[in-house]
């Protein structure tokens, strides 16, 4: 297959002449290349971030659009936009809006699980902000409205009780750098307000030609502890950058926050995290 066999090598080609080209380095610790996740920064106009859980593209300076990878092969889609709609040499303010569709009938048999007849749609909306003092610290708070519907049934000590829950939260980081290369993230996550009335609609079909739904009557008093300021994390990190290639490195003490969905369990806990990719 002579035909093929070029067209991988003029492949190869052409991406390594494009890692190889002189290109602004947007992974380092420096200026306005900060973390973008639970801050108000996010990527530029014409940057990529690609990893093995997200990808993302800056369509404008003012909007970049974003999904996770993984989840979609799992059956779980998602979208998010994002804006930096001002910002000058020391703040920044951001506000994005997501979208998540979960659906537990598909993806529990795929983790290995028991099917549940239930869909998660969940629409997470952020404002967030960060303060640059210096060259040194950015300081960053973020506040999530977490939007969630549920339809069917699901089996809640799955989820300790947590899922299924409307829910308002926020999120401080503080960033440290040590070097362009190196910096400390201490990050703290509160729950603020959970609503659960309302949110739950079960549909029962007692024979082929009757639907009956059946709306939930709980609330949040329902779930015991899952008042402010009870639930929170607190996070350690160690955040590592190239001129590409970004790692990070955590422990989550505390409430652990369910990645994509935002549902903080009602057990305390200490989760290790980890997270890479790339910013071009």
């Amino acid at each position: 297959m002579p035909g093929r066999s070029w067209n991988a090598a003029l492949l190869v080609v052409a991406l390594g002449c494009l890692l190889l080209a002189p290109a602004p380095a947007r992974a380092y610790h420096e200026g306005r290349h900060a973390n973008i996740f639970q801050t108000g920064h996010a990527l530029h106009a014409g940057e990529w971030l690609l990893g093995p859980l997200r990808v993302g593209y800056g369509a404008f300076d003012w909007l970049s659009v974003s999904t996770y990878t993984v989840p979609w092969l799992l059956g779980v889609p998602s979208l998010g936009l994002k804006s930096r709609f001002w910002a000058n040499q020391e703040f920044s303010l951001a506000a994005s809006i997501s979208w998540v569709k979960l659906d537990l009938n598909k993806l529990g048999p795929k983790l290995g699980g028991e099917a549940q007849d239930v869909v998660f749609k969940v629409v997470p909306l952020e404002l967030a902000a960060s303060w640059h003092l210096g060259s040194v610290w950015v300081l960053s708070a973020a506040f999530q409205h977490n939007q969630v519907a549920v339809e069917g049934n699901y089996d809640e000590d799955g989820f300790n009780g947590a899922a299924g829950s409307t829910n308002t939260q926020w999120v401080a980081t503080g960033e440290y750098r040590l070097n362009k290369s190196w910096a400390f993230l201490l990050r703290f996550r509160q729950l603020l307000a959970m609503k659960v009335s309302g949110t739950s609609i079960t549909t029962v079909h007692p024979d082929g030609f009757t639907s009956i739904q059946i709306h939930a009557s709980g609330g949040s008093d329902d779930l015991a502890g899952m008042k402010f300021p009870s639930i929170w994390s607190l996070t350690p990190a160690i955040h590592y950058s190239s001129r590409y290639f970004n790692l990070e490195g955590g422990v989550v003490v505390g409430n652990w926050n369910l990645p994509l969905v935002n549902f903080m369990l009602p057990t305390r806990t200490v989760v290790p995290e980890l997270d890479l990719y790339w910013r071009f």
